[in-house]
């Protein structure tokens, strides 16, 4: 029987060969940013705190396929004001950067 001293420890070793080897097959440059993402997670985050993040990036990705079909939908011969609402979504995202870094980190304003 394996303690509960010994799992995280195991949990972390697995997770970094499987990301390194992973990394290996799919001919990665760089796959030691594999292994260096695998010991960033389990040295700051817990894993609920992963699945949840790992959700909201799901969730976002998918608003974003669906935006993105419904603008071209919208405007499918109008480029220029397809063009315009992203420079205007990419001065928003950049003006809101430190405030989502904020709510993200948990930290008050």
């Amino acid at each position: 029987m394996i303690s509960q001293r010994a799992r995280l420890p195991l949990k972390v070793a697995t997770a970094l060969c499987l990301a390194i080897v992973t990394a290996l097959w799919l001919g990665w440059e760089r796959p030691y940013w594999a292994a260096f993402a695998v010991i960033v997670m389990a040295a700051t985050e817990t894993a609920g705190h992963s699945l949840r993040k790992g959700r909201h990036r799901l969730l976002g990705t998918l608003f974003g396929v669906v935006m993105a079909i419904v603008l071209a939908g919208l405007f499918p011969q109008q480029p220029s004001y397809c063009c315009s609402v992203t420079r205007r979504l990419r001065h928003f995202v950049c003006i809101t950067k430190p405030i989502r870094t904020m709510v993200m980190s948990g930290a008050s304003a």
